[in-house]
């Protein structure tokens, strides 16, 4: 015959009851749902993340980048008077090289 009492659920932790806590939340969310909804939600979150992937491979791979021997690279710098018409000095030359 034995003097203690235990009341159902504490003690060893085995019980397979769930809490508030491990319901609350979106993992709480998650697990609310059936099987089904959830394969049909990491399917359709799968295929909109390789759609968004791909779509950003096709951007990068349809983008045109220059080489630096086709920019145009002949600039000069003209100031002029208050008028807009009354040229005071040209800066910079025609004969500028990449580096």
């Amino acid at each position: 015959m034995s003097t203690t009492t235990e009341k159902s659920g504490t003690g060893t932790g085995d019980e397979s009851g769930t809490t508030a806590e491990e319901e609350s939340g979106l993992s709480g969310w998650w697990k609310r749902r059936s099987p089904f909804t959830r394969r049909t939600g990491a399917v359709l979150f799968t295929v909109f993340a390789l759609f968004i992937v791909a779509a950003a491979g096709v951007f990068y791979a349809a983008t045109k980048v220059p080489l630096p021997d086709s920019v145009d690279t002949e600039q000069v710098s003209t100031v002029t008077y208050r008028d807009g018409r009354t040229e005071l000095v040209k800066i910079g030359s025609v004969n500028r090289t990449d580096v």
